[in-house]
């Protein structure tokens, strides 16, 4: 391992840009690679072996080999933030992404220090980091900002999983403890709950708090911080 700083692994970069990784995240000596691997090698095996707090993830179109990555990352390491360096991608292509579970999703031009900045937010749990130029494709692709028909006509709209989801989160449960109660992967539940956020026409969980149905019925847990 070189150096003591925050073990990084870095994936599906060529050599060259893997090189200037490395490079740029060792100068500022809180960092440390410490392995490169292929998307198509052993990931999973690598991770198990290196243990990294941070993944970042060279991704470019088509994602979709890449997004099925992500969520078997996820999926046995929920704790570990991964971040995706990416070309342009269509609108869809981002959505996919941020479905996936990614935790920062950023454009190939970022700067070495604002890589650096942004690996500084997700190490203090903010919880998902874009570049500006990929927001409005993430917004334009999931309708976060498109009303459709009456509250109870979007409700009506979730499906059976779906509602199961909603009754736990509007009671104030976070997306750990829906996975436990409900039998379902974390990563799961996170997909559960950004579909419901699109389809009821919300922005954040606290206005899933605001509809719970019986008031004086206090939560089964404190709500998640938005």
């Amino acid at each position: 391992m070189a150096g003591e700083g925050t073990p990084v692994l870095l994936l599906g970069e060529s050599e060259l840009m893997a090189a200037g990784l490395r490079y740029v995240l060792e100068a500022s000596a809180e960092y440390a690679v410490i392995a490169s691997y292929a998307l198509d090698g052993d990931v999973l095996g690598a991770i198990r072996e290196h243990a990294p707090a941070i993944v970042i993830m060279g991704l470019n179109a088509p994602v979709e080999s890449g997004c099925e990555l992500l969520r078997r990352i996820k999926d046995e390491r929920p704790f570990v933030r991964v971040i995706a360096i990416t070309d342009v991608l269509e609108a869809t292509e981002t959505a996919a992404v941020v479905l996936a579970g990614v935790d920062g999703l950023l454009d190939a031009t970022i700067s070495p220090d604002a890589l650096v900045a942004v690996l500084r937010l997700l190490q203090d749990r903010v919880r998902f980091v874009t570049s500006h130029s990929l927001w409005p494709s993430i917004l334009e692709a999931l309708k976060i900002h498109e009303p459709s028909g009456t509250a109870k006509d979007r409700e009506q709209s979730l499906t059976r999983r779906e509602s199961d989801v909603f009754e736990l989160l509007r009671d104030g449960l976070t997306d750990r403890e829906i996975a436990e109660v409900l039998t379902l992967s974390l990563w799961t539940v996170k997909h559960h709950v950004v579909n419901i956020l699109q389809k009821l026409d919300m922005t954040s969980r606290r206005q899933a708090l605001r509809q719970r149905p019986n008031p004086s019925r206090p939560p089964t847990s404190p709500p998640p911080a938005v």
